[in-house]
């Protein structure tokens, strides 16, 4: 089956400096100095964790995937971590977006 045919004539160009932007600088900035604040959409799942050193996200089929990795303070807490794993696993149950969650500890940084 051929594609449909593009018909030049239509193409509307503009400059860019008479473009609006839809999303402004202050809204995209971060300082890499500051520790990552999760997404507005996962604060609810991550409610009662500790601020996390860093944040993966992956979109996998439709759904994300995030594997945070937490101080290694918050490890050494066993029943803090199974208390952490078992919200977790609760809330995950009633979230359409996000499939699954990984808590992970940094011990060395590169």
């Amino acid at each position: 089956m051929p594609y449909p045919q593009l018909d030049p004539a239509k193409i509307r160009v503009r400059p860019l400096a008479e473009r609006k932007s839809k999303s402004a600088i202050a809204d995209i900035l971060i300082d890499p100095e500051q520790p990552p604040k999760p997404a507005p959409q996962l604060q609810p799942l991550l409610a009662g964790l500790p601020p996390p050193e860093k944040i993966v996200l992956h979109y996998l089929n439709g759904k994300v995937e995030v594997e945070l990795f937490l101080g290694h303070a918050f490890f050494e807490n066993g029943e803090a971590l199974r208390r952490a794993e078992t919200t977790l696993a609760e809330r995950l149950k009633m979230h359409t977006t996000v499939r699954s969650i990984s808590l992970n500890c940094m011990i060395a940084p590169n």
